[in-house]
């Protein structure tokens, strides 16, 4: 989905595959499946690092400006819908249809 208030993204993220980013927008994460290991740096200055576990189903919202870390800790893949409000403006992978 990618409208202008918010773009909702599905990912499937694995074991083995650490992921990092930071973010510039709030994300609402919906987890549809599997477990994974968050450590998170909150804005201002990042300084205070936090971890906490999340296993599907759950839900969380990741502040902007958050600096964050998934791991996975499931053998099946950490599942989830990702809602960024507002849209970051990344655009649509695929064509429109009939496009």
């Amino acid at each position: 989905i990618d409208e202008p208030a918010a773009q909702i993204v599905y990912e499937d993220w694995f074991k083995g595959h650490d992921v990092q980013w930071t973010t510039w927008t709030d994300a609402i994460h919906f987890v549809l499946h599997g477990e994974a290991e968050i450590t998170y740096w909150e804005p201002p200055d990042l300084s205070e690092r936090r971890t906490v576990t999340a296993t599907a189903p759950c839900v969380y919202l990741v502040p902007r400006g958050t600096r964050i870390q998934w791991r996975v800790l499931s053998d099946e893949p950490f599942r989830k819908l990702v809602a960024d409000v507002p849209n970051p403006g990344f655009g649509a992978i695929a064509p429109p249809v009939g496009g």
